[in-house]
């Protein structure tokens, strides 16, 4: 039994090899670097021109803007309808 524990000893590395761990804040960071390409790339799934798409949103964003801004809501007190 000592002969194969020597073995298993020298190949998982004696501590001169060990691989030295980041920092926590290191870790954070390479964490929140990988989240942010995961959103970004699932943002951009099935999406030939993800450009295309965002200025399309920030359009139809500025129209709805614009349309909230002509035709005030009821919630800022337009007129109402009432059916009697």
């Amino acid at each position: 039994m000592g002969i194969c524990q020597s073995c298993c000893e020298d190949s998982h590395g004696s501590g001169s090899e060990r691989v030295v761990q980041p920092s926590a804040e290191e870790r954070r960071r390479l964490q929140a670097e990988a989240a942010q390409r995961r959103m970004q790339d699932n943002n951009a799934r099935g999406v030939a021109d993800p450009a295309h798409v965002q200025r399309q949103q920030k359009k139809r964003d500025d129209y709805e803007k614009a349309l909230e801004q002509t035709y005030p809501s009821e919630r800022e007190g337009g007129l109402r309808w009432t059916a009697g």
